[in-house]
């Protein structure tokens, strides 16, 4: 039987999404900077949905 690494570590990942036509407001790009440093964020992903 093969014996599992003991070693090994678990690390969340934090990931937020926002939608492009929020980001056409005055400030909006300073804000999603603002919560990505806020929230620790690893991955932050902007997308177009309609």
């Amino acid at each position: 039987m093969a014996q599992k690494n003991q070693n090994q570590t678990k690390t969340d990942l934090r990931v937020e999404t926002w939608n492009v036509c929020s980001l056409y407001r005055a400030s909006a790009f300073k804000e999603l900077i603002k919560e990505t440093d806020r929230y620790n964020l690893d991955l932050v992903a902007i997308q177009k949905s309609r």
